[in-house]
């Protein structure tokens, strides 16, 4: 079992706090390998009301969104970061959804790094609730030159 991760030190990686986090816990992580980790899915969400008020579903780019913070944990996790630890989705390959995610679902986010070379970051993601892909992607990321320059590891 790999390390676990609470709301707190999920916001102090990622940078950001609601309403834009989008990974509420992590439960298995394996630094720069691969991560499990959660977003449950609320009605009280910001985008419920305004996305199909008869019948709400979580946006597909917002699972895209909560795939790659889980990427961006995976990657940052114990890296030696002053400053904004900001990673930049720059691609979303072979992206498919099978199964709408409504309010009182949990997602289950899996992230597998596959390549980091020079600050560009290649992975892969699926996203399941009740243990059924709901979506699926190869995801890539860029570390922006501040952090690659502040950590040797991530070069």
């Amino acid at each position: 079992m790999g390390i676990s991760l609470e709301a707190v030190e999920i916001q102090k990686i990622l940078g950001v706090t609601y309403p834009l986090v989008l990974v509420d816990r992590v439960i298995d992580l394996h630094p720069g390998e691969k991560c499990h980790a959660i977003k449950n899915v609320s009605h009280n969400e910001w985008f419920v009301p305004a996305h199909w008020p008869d019948y709400p579903v979580m946006p597909g780019v917002l699972q895209l969104d909560a795939l790659a913070q889980a990427m961006t944990i995976t990657v940052l996790h114990g890296s030696k970061i002053t400053s904004n630890p900001t990673m930049f989705l720059t691609g979303v390959d072979k992206c498919r959804f099978f199964n709408p995610v409504v309010p009182g679902d949990t997602i289950d986010l899996f992230v597998e790094i596959k390549s980091a070379r020079m600050g560009i970051v290649i992975g892969s993601g699926v996203a399941k609730v009740n243990g059924i892909i709901v979506c699926e992607c190869k995801i890539t990321e860029k570390i922006p030159e501040n952090i690659l320059a502040e950590n040797e590891l991530l070069r």
